[in-house]
C-alpha cells in the first residue's frame, strides 16, 4: 500500500469483536466530507481478527491503517494507535460508533473559532481536545504514549 502524505486528522478505531459492525464504523469515516484524514483501526487481540481483516480487505482507500496488537484494553489500543497516528490532530472514533458526514470538518471549524480550547467529551462539539503547543496539560487517560508525543493534538 502507497504511503499517503501527512494527513491533519489521524481518526483511531480501536477493535475488539468489531467485525460484524465496524463496517459502519468505517463508512462514516470515509462519507466525511473533510478528506484529509488517516483511518487507523487497532485490532487488539481481538479473537475475530481474521473477521476483522476480511472486512477491512474489503476497503482499497489509501487512508485506512490496520495495526493488531496483544489484548490490554480500550486505553491501550488507542495509545498504540496515538504512537502510529500521523496527523497533527488525532480523533477517536469506537467501532460499534459511526460520525456524521461533517463532523471532522464541524470540529476543524470550532478548532478555528476557539483555537485555544481543551476540553473532554462532557462539552457539546468537542470530543477530547488538546493543543500541545500552547503548553496545555495532555489528559491522563491518554496515557504515556500520548505524552511521549508533544506535536499531537486531540479532537
Amino acid at each position: 500500500m502507497e504511503e499517503m502524505a501527512q494527513p491533519l486528522v489521524s481518526a483511531i478505531i480501536p477493535a475488539y469483536n468489531a467485525a460484524g459492525y465496524i463496517r459502519e464504523a468505517l463508512d462514516s469515516i470515509f462519507a466525511q466530507s473533510f478528506p484529509d484524514f488517516e483511518a487507523i483501526v487497532v485490532n487488539d487481540g481481538s479473537p475475530d481478527g481474521g473477521a476483522l481483516e476480511s472486512v477491512l480487505a474489503s476497503y482499497s482507500d489509501t487512508r485506512l491503517r490496520y495495526l493488531r496488537k496483544t489484548n490490554g484494553g480500550l486505553s491501550s489500543a488507542r495509545n498504540a494507535g496515538i504512537a502510529a497516528a500521523r496527523g497533527k490532530w488525532v480523533a477517536f472514533l469506537d467501532a460499534d460508533d459511526i460520525w456524521l458526514p461533517n463532523y471532522l470538518n464541524s470540529q476543524l471549524v470550532l478548532l478555528g473559532r476557539e483555537p485555544d480550547a481543551a476540553a473532554g467529551a462532557e462539552r457539546p462539539g468537542l470530543l477530547e481536545l488538546f493543543q500541545s503547543e500552547q503548553g496545555a496539560e495532555i489528559p491522563a487517560r491518554l496515557g504515556l504514549a500520548a505524552r511521549r508525543r508533544r506535536d499531537l493534538h486531540v479532537v
